[in-house]
């Protein structure tokens, strides 16, 4: 799966990343621009630039995981866009992250896709050696391997952040889990996480748009609509991407959390 999506840097890299996507994303891949749309789809609607060179995107795999009947995983890692018209704006850095999933030709493509932009970083991006998330193997579920399982915990966590967003993180995140936040380097530690959301608005909506999980059940991605709320007023809107794994006990967990605000509506 990380050889494939460094195959997928490189044909970026030679063809423009919007050509590359076209040819790594599954049929019903999505990305959000900002709202989420069927990249393929949306391709064929919308063709790209004559010069897709002008802005090359690269990107490498950092880390991630994999379902125990590898039929469905996760990647992120950083990337960086280069500008390489006459203007020479500087190079907008960020970290990407994709879940991937197996068709039924054996090839691994891409299911979502969403990024995050990270402050401005010195030197080449980095080539780091891949590094799978190491947690201790899923348990057998306790609630059954359909996907309603991972909608209702998805809806417990919903129903939770209404009364208190750290407090609902803290009770359904993994202890190896990644937050992927806008204009930040990811928060990797517990420790990091709490300090990240104890500055965020403590009210919270969440709305699934889309559930499934790996033929093991032990593996889920989801993704949908957020609103963030301070003093009954809404403070941020937006959306969402997480990857959810089961723990040693056989429960739903989120091991990946990125988010997507919105722009602001202006008057």
């Amino acid at each position: 799966m990380a050889e494939t999506e460094r195959a997928f840097a490189r044909t970026a890299g030679r063809k423009g990343w919007q050509h590359a996507f076209y040819d790594f994303f599954a049929e019903a891949g999505t990305g959000f621009q900002p709202e989420p749309v069927k990249y393929r789809e949306n391709y064929r609607k919308n063709p790209p630039p004559p010069d897709p060179l002008n802005s090359v995107l690269d990107w490498e795999p950092l880390t991630g995981d994999i379902a125990q009947s590898a039929d469905l995983g996760w990647l992120t890692g950083p990337f960086v866009v280069l500008d390489k018209t006459e203007q020479k704006r500087a190079p907008r850095w960020g970290f990407y992250s994709s879940v991937w999933k197996k068709q039924p030709d054996g090839t691994w493509r891409v299911l979502a896709d969403l990024g995050i932009a990270i402050p401005a970083q010195e030197g080449a991006l980095p080539r780091n050696q891949f590094t799978r998330i190491h947690s201790k193997p899923s348990g057998k579920p306790k609630d059954g391997t359909g996907v309603e399982s991972l909608r209702t915990a998805e809806q417990v966590l919903a129903d939770s952040a209404a009364r208190g967003v750290t407090a609902a993180y803290a009770q359904w995140l993994s202890p190896h889990a990644r937050l992927h936040r806008n204009a930040h380097v990811p928060f990797t530690t517990p420790q990091a996480i709490r300090d990240l959301l104890a500055t965020q608005p403590q009210s919270g909506v969440w709305r699934t748009l889309h559930a499934e999980i790996s033929a093991a059940g032990d593996m889920g991605h989801t993704y949908g609509y957020y609103e963030l709320t301070r003093d009954g007023t809404a403070a941020e809107k937006g959306h969402y991407m997480r990857v959810w794994k089961r723990n040693a006990q056989g429960e739903w967990r989120v091991a990946f959390d990125v988010t997507a605000p919105l722009p602001p509506v202006t008057k």
